[in-house]
């Protein structure tokens, strides 16, 4: 008997990535959208950002620009962001390139809802 996915309610974040309002459940993200969205917003939550789980995030200004020689272990921290993202199964490409100031990730990821490809991060 096929299982029904948990049912996601992501608000909607515009170009700015600032959330939006207005127009009532429209500005709700469900399903594989609402997963995508997901991983791009707890990549590019910084360690100790959020005020009730100093914990969650990922260690951009502790490791990543500061610590360039630890690729591997950036890596290995942003695939388990990834997949620990609800919803996500399996990650099925993942790429990393990072310059002196600025990062890019482009991941493809198997979901409960299906294959989501092409989830861009820059930071």
């Amino acid at each position: 008997m096929a299982t029904t996915p948990p049912f996601q309610l992501t608000r909607i974040m515009d170009s700015n990535d600032d959330m939006t309002f207005g127009q009532g459940l429209q500005n709700f993200a469900t399903g594989a959208q609402a997963c995508a969205q997901n991983v791009v917003t707890r990549l590019r939550s910084y360690l100790g950002e959020w005020f009730m789980d100093t914990s969650f995030g990922m260690a951009w200004l502790q490791d990543v620009f500061t610590k360039p020689e630890q690729q591997a272990l950036v890596e290995a921290d942003m695939k388990a962001i990834i997949l620990n993202t609800v919803g996500v199964n399996s990650i099925k490409s993942f790429t990393f390139s990072q310059t002196d100031r600025s990062v890019s990730v482009r991941v493809s990821v198997d979901t409960l809802y299906g294959t989501i490809e092409g989830i861009q991060v820059n930071i």
